[in-house]
């Protein structure tokens, strides 16, 4: 009562006067205090002091107060602590804003823009279209004289001036009695002296203008060269080089004609169907000689243009039918059309392509495990975690309801993610070839309760919550991110056939089993080796699937222990 205060204060101001006590104090009750008296079950109306003898009496039994509790009225508490925790959760959850964005917004946003660079970014087809091939595709920036074309005006050339790149053209089995002939050998009309010196025919050449005259469409023209043979034709083309503004991409160079005559005097297509026909072997008709006369040439091309001798020798045959045809207008296409890519290709393009989801999924995820850490350290620096304890919550009951909790909440971007990736159709993560849809989701699912009670034990480092979120979001980046690609890169210079190197797979097995104490490289791990799934069946010559040990099974088995192990 505190009408009775005054009266105290005179009565014990009279104790010091009379030297029965030396001094006294007053203070207010604190909250702890008031919290630990309620818990006690004290109503604080009568206090005795030390020297209240009453306080040693031997009280009947049935007079002492009774403080233990049943263990039902214990369980039921429990749960109470632990729905009265949850509902303080999904309140705090409502109104913080930054906890939305770190844990759910934040995540899978930026996942959908890295499945949205694998869908729409990254080619479906990775075969490459046909490619049609003409004169106007050179020199685009000249207005005229944009296709010179060397060509050899008329005069002589040597006939067959082609060599085979075999080192035997004539092949003799005598136990099938079979005689094969390559590169036209059975064709060759050289002139052998006693020495056994071969040496080239020369041919007289007629109609070499006039064929070039029929090449006339994006700018081309004939450039007449006095030259004979091959090396001297290389030569001319290098140096008039220089003569034009428009570079010089291919060069016509005729060795024959129907109306050549050799330089022994014999005419080129008499000679030539005749030494084809007394050389037929054992697979070639002499019908077939035919094909070894009429009119030749050679191309030479500028190595800066890919595809040059193709497009000349296309032009060749074009400007030979309009002059033969008399028709000006007809037309010879060349088209590439590229050899499609393998199925080893094809996944090791896939692998490519989703590596930028990989990368934004380590990068996304971290950003969850950060939410996590913000609540923690706001409890226990705002001392609300002790008064809630000091109130009687049990440990267990705070961290089962936080843990619990961060696993709900969870849900809401690991579904919203595994979602996205069907909708978008990214193949490296959800196809079921080698197991990896299924991999994929152990990983993703495992993740939260991993990191959520890893974080818990970040969090007593730190005693401001955005310290402890932004380091908990750069160090799982970092680890997620930084510790595959050094164990993949480690794997990939060890399984140099050139130089192989065991010891640098052996530091990237330690530090694998070092680094998996952490989930966020086993998020980073299981997810970038299951998309390159297909280099580890190349080094290590066996079939495997994302459950192999090599690929993601440790991950999946140290997730799972870490998400009990860690509360």
């Amino acid at each position: 009562d505190s009408s009775k205060f005054i009266a105290m204060f005179e009565e014990l101001d009279m104790q010091i006067k009379e030297n029965t006590i030396d001094n006294y104090g007053i203070s207010v009750t604190t909250l702890d205090e008031v919290f630990l008296m309620v818990a006690r079950g004290e109503k604080g109306s009568h206090l005795p002091s030390e020297k209240d003898e009453s306080l040693f009496e031997k009280k009947p039994a049935d007079e002492e107060p009774q403080y233990s509790l049943e263990a039902s009225d214990q369980g039921t508490r429990f749960h109470r602590h632990v729905r009265a925790l949850f509902r303080k959760r999904a309140k705090n959850f409502s109104r913080d804003k930054k906890a939305w964005v770190c844990s759910t917004i934040l995540p899978t946003m930026t996942s959908l823009f890295g499945f949205l660079i694998v869908h729409f970014i990254s080619r479906k087809n990775p075969n490459y279209p046909e490619l049609s091939l003409s004169l106007n595709q050179n020199n685009p920036d000249i207005s005229s004289e944009r296709n010179p074309i060397p060509f050899n005006n008329p005069g002589m050339y040597d006939c067959q001036p082609g060599r085979c790149i075999y080192d035997r053209s004539t092949i003799d089995v005598p136990e099938t009695s079979e005689l094969y002939y390559f590169c036209g050998s059975n064709a060759k009309i050289d002139t052998v002296d006693e020495k056994g010196t071969s040496t080239n025919l020369s041919c007289t050449i007629t109609d070499s203008a006039s064929i070039v005259d029929q090449i006339s469409q994006h700018g081309a023209f004939g450039v007449g060269n006095d030259v004979s043979d091959v090396l001297n034709s290389s030569k001319n083309v290098f140096e008039t080089s220089f003569d034009f503004d428009a570079s010089q991409y291919g060069a016509v160079f005729f060795t024959h004609d129907e109306m050549s005559v050799t330089s022994n005097g014999s005419t080129y297509d008499e000679t030539v169907i005749k030494s084809c026909a007394n050389n037929t072997g054992s697979y070639m008709a002499v019908d077939q000689c035919l094909s070894f006369g009429g009119i030749g040439y050679i191309v030479n091309y500028n190595f800066t243009s890919l595809h040059a001798s193709l497009l000349y020798q296309a032009t060749a045959d074009e400007a030979l039918m309009r002059l033969y045809l008399e028709d000006s207008d007809y037309k010879v296409s060349a088209t590439v059309w590229p050899l499609p890519i393998t199925k080893a290709e094809e996944k090791y393009t896939l692998a490519s392509n989703s590596f930028a989801a990989w990368f934004l999924l380590v990068l996304s995820f971290p950003f969850i495990a950060g939410s996590f850490a913000i609540f923690i350290v706001s409890e226990r620096e705002s001392k609300a975690k002790h008064l809630q304890t000091v109130a009687g919550v049990q440990p267990a009951a705070y961290w089962i309801s936080t843990y619990f909790w961060d696993i709900m909440n969870y849900q809401i971007p690991l579904w919203t993610v595994i979602i996205l990736m069907h909708a978008l159709d990214v193949q490296s993560f959800i196809t079921n070839e080698r197991d990896a849809a299924s991999g994929t989701y152990a990983i993703l699912i495992l993740f939260g309760p991993a990191a959520a009670g890893f974080t818990y034990l970040v969090c007593f480092l730190f005693k401001s919550p955005s310290l402890a979120n932004l380091f908990v979001i750069v160090f799982n980046f970092f680890i997620g991110m930084a510790g595959p690609l050094v164990c993949l890169i480690l794997r990939l210079l060890s399984a140099d056939l050139a130089n192989p190197q065991p010891n640098l797979k052996m530091a990237a097995v330690v530090l694998e089993w070092i680094l998996r104490l952490i989930p966020s490289f086993c998020l980073g791990k299981g997810l970038l080796y299951s998309i390159n799934i297909e280099f580890f069946e190349y080094i290590e010559a066996e079939p495997l699937t994302v459950w192999s040990p090599s690929i993601a099974l440790y991950e999946v088995i140290f997730l799972g222990i870490e998400s009990v192990c860690y509360i």
